[in-house]
């Protein structure tokens, strides 16, 4: 799914579409895994499953000439390479740290949810996270933006704890309203007379 005013889209929508290599008129493969950098925030490439049986690639998102939404082109069959030859996508890789599916936590240690989506630009830059508790549909959904992730390990990601709106110190609750109780009304020896007052209503 695409945000065509801000040319965001959900990453996940990359997953299974053809590789196309422009300039020869050739499919390679398709989008197998997407490759997010836990510090940079973006998105470092797609791992491509190939369609002549040769093992799995990697195409660094810089090689990429259009990340979707019918398909991941890049200029050549050379753009692709081997993920052991990307330094950066391997490290990661390496590590064991997964962004999609990663655990959320506040610095206070209040769990939030994990992520469920990530929202990304037409560069591969991340947009936002979206952090669901529960039910993605029916759960507690909440959106990050990356300036609120202090850090994403191997275990969980850690964002900021949201701060409470000050209140001003001269602040006074507002008066509760008092309501007078009214009269009970008495009916003696069939004259009609409230409580208090020496005569009857007439």
């Amino acid at each position: 799914m695409r945000d065509s005013r801000t040319h965001t889209f959900e990453a996940a929508t990359l997953h299974s579409l053809p590789v196309i290599a422009v300039t020869e008129g050739r499919i390679l493969g398709r989008v197998k895994e997407t490759i997010f950098d836990p510090e940079d925030h973006a998105l470092i490439g797609v791992t491509v499953s190939r369609r002549d049986g040769k093992p799995e690639d990697f195409l660094d998102v810089r090689q990429a000439r259009c990340l979707g939404p019918f398909a991941v082109t890049t200029s050549a069959t050379a753009g692709l390479q081997k993920l052991e030859s990307h330094a950066r996508a391997h490290e990661v890789v390496a590590s064991g740290v997964h962004v999609r599916d990663a655990p959320v936590l506040t610095d206070a240690g209040e769990p939030i949810g994990k992520i469920a989506q990530i929202w990304i630009r037409d560069d591969g830059g991340v947009a936002a996270y979206v952090a669901a508790s529960g039910s993605f549909l029916f759960g507690r959904k909440r959106r990050l933006s990356p300036h609120d992730v202090i850090v994403i390990g191997e275990d969980a990601m850690i964002v900021q704890t949201p701060r409470a709106e000050p209140v001003p110190s001269d602040a006074e609750p507002a008066p509760v309203a008092q309501h007078a109780s009214p009269r009970p009304h008495i009916i003696v020896a069939g004259r009609d007379r409230r409580d208090g007052d020496g005569r009857g209503s007439g």
